[in-house]
């Protein structure tokens, strides 16, 4: 059984943790797993379900953790080492280099355009480097792999794209929830995820009808400006900031629509769990979002820039219930067919096994392309 080492500098809430939590439940009968993360909850506590955890601070490089790694790889006979985003990716290519272990690395989310020249130079040609020592790179959406490309990261032919995946529950597509129409967003409260602008649309909305409420699930270094834009524009009456929670599923049953305003994604785990749940998602249209939502079909994209324009979708949907679940069939459907866990968990087990000179079955519709990828060094 092929032993695989994933590194994340998260275990908090987030679509990172719960992607790598994903990953491991769906592979640990075929692969003997160990998770490098740091201890805290909730998911410290879910991988130990799974997996070996070796303890890493919390997004923070430290030798003494690198070295506990090293000494993992070797005593574990890791075959894979495969991180997830920006700080995990550092240990994991360091450990390739110095281990001669192949690394697979997922981006989750490229953000670089609000930085700085200095820092945005520093962050590229650091990527640029990290990209070169690695054996295979996974974006999570095509429109990300762009970004990755038109910024110099890898050539076109280094990666490969397989989107993430979430179970799909047992849920009838056409259920409604009941009471007052119920909006929500779950993500981490930092300015990448675009709540500002969300509580904008919020406010236009509003002056359409305040027949509504918005639950906003997470937590982060903008809640307290949040909350307070919130009492600013008259509408605090309308958004409960729930912070982390731990029944996240019951938020979702009692909604009736999804809503981010998000100013770019890897794949938004958020959304896909959404649409598995059969919500409408009515998303900003930016990398992540606008290859996830079909716009007409499973929700509806907004211009980041325009927030009466996501207003004016959500207010069409509320009012009209034929609409609302015809989108929530095709949401429900459209996540069974491009964003189940075994077709994702399928995928990364072939490049793991090809990248180990292993031949394995694959779930993908392009088994070839991976296939190649896998090899491209």
């Amino acid at each position: 059984m092929p032993n695989i080492l994933y590194i994340t500098v998260r275990a908090d809430y987030g679509g990172g943790p719960e992607h790598i939590h994903q990953l491991i439940k769906g592979l640990s009968p075929r692969f003997g797993i160990s998770v490098a993360c740091p201890n805290e909850e909730p998911y410290w506590q879910v991988f130990s379900r799974y997996a070996d955890c070796i303890e890493i601070p919390h997004r923070r490089f430290s030798l003494a953790a690198f070295n506990r790694l090293y000494k993992a790889v070797k005593d574990r006979n890791i075959g894979v080492i495969h991180s997830q985003g920006r700080g995990a990716g550092v240990y994991s290519r360091l450990l390739g280099l110095l281990t001669g272990v192949p690394v697979v690395h997922t981006f989750q989310g490229v953000h670089y355009r609000h930085l700085g020249l200095i820092k945005k130079t520093a962050y590229l040609g650091v990527e640029r480097v990290l990209a070169a020592m690695t054996s295979v790179l996974i974006n999570a959406s095509e429109s990300e792999k762009e970004v990755c490309v038109e910024a110099g990261l890898y050539g076109g032919k280094k990666s490969l794209v397989i989107p993430n995946g979430v179970e799909v529950p047992p849920l009838a597509p056409g259920r409604k929830a009941k009471g007052v129409f119920t909006i929500l967003n779950v993500s981490r409260l930092s300015p990448e995820k675009g709540v500002d602008v969300l509580l904008d649309a919020v406010l236009a909305l509003a002056e359409k009808t305040r027949e509504f409420r918005v639950l906003v699930v997470g937590d982060g270094p903008e809640r307290a400006a949040l909350e307070e834009k919130a009492v600013a524009l008259g509408i605090a009456d309308l958004v409960m900031f729930l912070g982390y929670v731990d029944d996240v599923e019951a938020r979702f049953l009692i909604s009736h629509l999804y809503l981010t305003a998000s100013r770019g994604e890897g794949m938004p785990l958020t959304v896909l769990e959404a649409l598995a749940r059969g919500l409408p998602v009515v998303a900003s249209n930016v990398t992540g979002n606008k290859d996830t939502v079909i716009n007409g079909k499973t929700g509806y994209l907004f211009d980041i820039g325009s927030p009466q324009e996501a207003a004016d979708k959500i207010c069409s949907i509320m009012k009209d219930d034929r609409l609302r679940s015809e989108l929530s069939r095709n949401a429900r459907k459209d996540a069974v067919e491009r964003f189940s866990s075994e077709r994702m968990c399928g995928n990364v087990a072939a490049v793991y096994m090809r990248v180990l000179g292993l031949e394995a079955k694959t779930v993908s519709r392009r088994p070839a392309a991976i296939a190649k990828a896998a090899k491209a060094k």
